[in-house]
């Protein structure tokens, strides 16, 4: 992860690197811009809050928290323009940051809703067919999120009471959270995909109603907007199958991409009134 081609050494990446390990501490390998963390009773849900809430206290200056699994790699796809290859994807990636801010980036993933399925989405929602680098997407994974600092404490930590049953809960969470506060600036770079070559199988921990978790999900979210916000129809829309509204039925996917815009929560719902 600290080679050039992935996240870079000091001289290469403006940033600082946190890693969480749970099962034994990591041997230090002496970089001065990576610092380790152990906690052995993290999961996948608490362990990104443990790193969450430890970027947090090193406040002010940084301007994007990224969360990354452990075996995440970027590389580049057919998106990806000829030219950009002259730079590794992760600085490629920092650049596209700085360039729109988004509320939250996130990358092609080739499981699933990655670029291609979020095109055919603007399609079939929109009719709109033109190709983008950059597009709002609404249903994301979570092997690579990039918060902005103006968001990231509108929508983390992450909720942890569903972690044993299932770590996909919380990600749910996240998306509800996003698409409420921050409507169209989610917004995924199709240039550069986040793989996971060491993905794990989860399924024997998915005994779990999810759409029971999601309306309560849905239920703290809407208790904690604006009181003229609660009684917006969105909420019934998310509440009535919030997998559906998420991933076929949100305008989100039909707005255009824009650079910088402002991160104030609510304000795509509020200015309706």
């Amino acid at each position: 992860m600290a080679t050039f081609s992935q996240i870079g050494d000091p001289e290469t990446c403006n940033c600082d690197v946190i890693v969480l390990s749970f099962r034994a501490k990591c041997q230090e390998n002496k970089l001065s811009h990576v610092s380790y963390l152990f906690d052995p009773n993290t999961g996948w849900i608490s362990g990104r809050n443990v790193l969450f809430f430890a970027a947090m206290d090193r406040r002010p200056g940084y301007h994007y928290y990224i969360f990354l699994d452990d075996d995440t790699i970027l590389k580049y796809n057919k998106f990806t323009p000829t030219d950009m290859t002259n730079l590794s994807p992760f600085r490629v990636v920092e650049k596209w940051l700085l360039d729109y801010e988004p509320a939250v980036g996130v990358l092609d993933y080739l499981v699933h809703d990655g670029a291609s399925v979020v095109l055919g989405r603007r399609r079939y929602l929109c009719g709109i067919n033109e190709t983008s680098l950059v597009l709002p997407t609404v249903f994301f994974d979570a092997i690579f999120n990039a918060f902005h600092h103006k968001a990231i404490e509108h929508i983390l930590p992450y909720p942890t009471q569903y972690e044993q049953w299932c770590i996909y809960a919380s990600n749910r969470n996240t998306m509800i959270m996003v698409e409420v506060k921050f409507p169209g600036q989610a917004l995924l770079f199709a240039p550069v995909t986040a793989a996971n070559p060491k993905h794990r199988d989860y399924r024997e921990r998915l005994v779990i109603n999810m759409t029971k978790i999601t309306r309560e999900f849905v239920e703290k979210i809407r208790q904690e907007a604006p009181p003229k916000l609660r009684n917006h129809v969105l909420f019934e829309r998310l509440h009535k199958n919030a997998y559906a509204y998420l991933t076929k039925q949100s305008q989100s996917f039909c707005l255009s991409p824009t650079r910088h815009q402002p991160i104030i929560p609510y304000r795509h719902l509020l200015s309706e009134f």
